[in-house]
């Protein structure tokens, strides 16, 4: 299979949400997405294979794009991952936040708190934000900020869907402060007792962070007229679906210790539509980033 075709195949079988997306942005640019998509979706599998500790498999590639070199472990995968990072010539710190945030998740995680827990969503998916602007012909630094709150927005509605399936991988991004520091051993006990205190209480914490991802996502929306129009549309509908998601968490019939939620197709024409109506509302030029989002990752800014 010729290797755009594989990284579209990758795409198109990993993340239904972007592939629907992806569709709508300038044919031009999508082999670039699909490419960066392959080298995200890559480290991210070796970060989550299960009942393995790889973090010297992302350690070893850290350290290449650091030293500029071919890393050490050797496979047709991690030529072609360090192929797609020279090829869309990735920023080198931004990057390198982004394996951080993968090599972490290779022991138990425990998040202690919300500074932890932005944090985080900074690392794995405001860091693929950053990423994604020039692939999306936006070179503006002002449009930065935007585009790791929308990476963050969607990390966070990421969390709110696996908390269960988390808990079984030794994991807990819930931050500790908003559960009284329940152990993951806790979260799985009380996904089996959907009227105890423990359910409860990870339900309103669910909620709570579905609440402050709004918050990145509104912000996130606001810089979408940063990006030219035909990539404006694509973001525009993959943040809507994704917010589709958290609206299937909300649902009073959704529990979170039973199901995960989806979007249908039939979800994703609406958003889709939904997102032609948002586009006509963004109109402002140079609009003002809310400074208080990032209270939490000024040691990261001077990246961008």
């Amino acid at each position: 299979m010729h290797v755009e075709s594989a990284n579209e195949e990758i795409l198109r079988k990993h993340s239904k949400s972007f592939n629907w997306a992806s569709k709508l942005f300038p044919k031009k640019r999508r082999s670039s997405i699909a490419l960066l998509y392959f080298f995200c979706r890559t480290l991210d599998d070796v970060a989550d294979e299960k009942g393995k500790n790889n973090s010297h498999i992302l350690n070893d590639f850290k350290e290449s794009i650091i030293n500029e070199a071919v890393p050490r472990k050797s496979s047709n995968n991690f030529d072609r991952l360090h192929s797609a990072y020279q090829n869309l010539r990735l920023n080198k710190e931004v990057s390198i936040h982004l394996l951080d945030g993968l090599i972490s998740d290779q022991n138990a995680v425990l998040i202690k708190d919300e500074k932890e827990l932005i944090e985080y969503c900074y690392r794995v998916a405001g860091t693929v934000g950053l990423l994604m602007c020039p692939i999306l012909g936006c070179n503006k630094k002002e449009a930065l900020k935007f585009a790791v709150d929308l990476g963050i927005g969607m990390q966070m509605t990421n969390i709110a869907r696996d908390v269960f399936e988390d808990s079984n991988l030794g994991r807990r991004y819930l931050p500790g402060t908003w559960l009284d520091f329940m152990t993951t051993r806790e979260i799985k006990e009380s996904s089996q007792r959907p009227y105890s205190d423990g359910h409860q209480k990870i339900q309103i914490a669910i909620y709570r962070l579905l609440d402050l991802a709004q918050e990145y996502y509104k912000s996130g929306r606001i810089g979408l007229s940063y990006l030219p129009l035909r990539s404006r549309f694509g973001i525009a509908v993959a943040s809507n679906v994704y917010q589709d998601i958290g609206k299937k968490i909300r649902s009073k019939h959704f529990d979170w210790g039973k199901s995960r939620a989806y979007t249908t197709v039939f979800d994703k024409i609406l958003a889709t539509l939904f997102s032609t109506k948002c586009l006509m509302g963004i109109q402002q030029k140079n609009p003002k980033h809310t400074t208080t989002l990032h209270h939490h990752l000024k040691e990261f800014e001077h990246s961008w």
